[in-house]
């Protein structure tokens, strides 16, 4: 039937006959994408309300600048062939993790707003940013052999807790970082931490061991 805040949305890999599009507001207990799988969430003034997990491992395309995704809780899991597409809209996921791991990808093509408790970029997984994206996040989390790159300068990422790095931000020549908390802390091993731009708003512990 026709999903709704107390039953699941999967999307199979086979037995689809068209892609599926959100041209109404929608709920759901979690939602699956399958590989092989695209859901498109292009039509203005709609939200997909998503009340515990999201599973992706095919395709999500966001390109309206009015449309919402919204996770209350659970973990966002963006996993090896799953790719989050996010050229516009907002992506509201403040009590919850949004994971990206083994070779899925998170990319940011245009001036999109993110809001969650926790990014976490896991082995193998990518967050690309090259539009204007703002992100507001609790923490922020790059573990060994993820990788975070942003070439635009005006994508900007609000910390108002902690920013850890022990994976790569190589390559990135844009981002401006903004920590906002009155006892946030930095820390991580890696060697690549660069910022365009970092801002420091409150009392911050800096325990990275290597250059920043």
């Amino acid at each position: 039937g026709v999903p709704d805040a107390t039953k699941d949305a999967i999307i199979p890999s086979t037995g689809v006959t068209n892609e599926p599009s959100l041209n109404v507001s929608g709920a759901c207990k979690s939602l699956v994408v399958q590989a092989g799988r695209t859901l498109t969430l292009g039509t203005a003034s709609t939200t997909l309300a998503v009340t515990q997990n999201i599973s992706l491992l095919g395709t999500i395309n966001q390109t309206n600048a009015t449309s919402t995704l919204t996770m209350s809780s659970g973990t966002f899991l963006i996993d090896s062939t799953g790719r989050y597409n996010q050229s516009a809209g907002t992506l509201g996921a403040s009590g919850g993790t949004v994971r990206v791991i083994n070779g899925g990808q998170y990319n940011l093509t245009g001036a999109a707003s993110i809001t969650a408790g926790t990014l976490n970029i896991a082995v193998g997984g990518l967050v690309n940013v090259t539009g204007a994206a703002t992100f507001n996040l609790q923490d922020m989390t790059i573990d060994l052999n993820g990788q975070w790159t942003s070439s635009n300068t005006s994508n900007t990422v609000n910390i108002s807790a902690n920013f850890t790095n022990n994976g790569s931000m190589l390559g990135s020549t844009g981002g401006a970082f903004n920590m906002t908390n009155a006892s946030g802390t930095m820390s991580g091993t890696s060697t690549t931490t660069t910022f365009y731009q970092l801002n420091i708003n409150g009392n911050i512990t800096n325990n990275i061991t290597n250059d920043v």
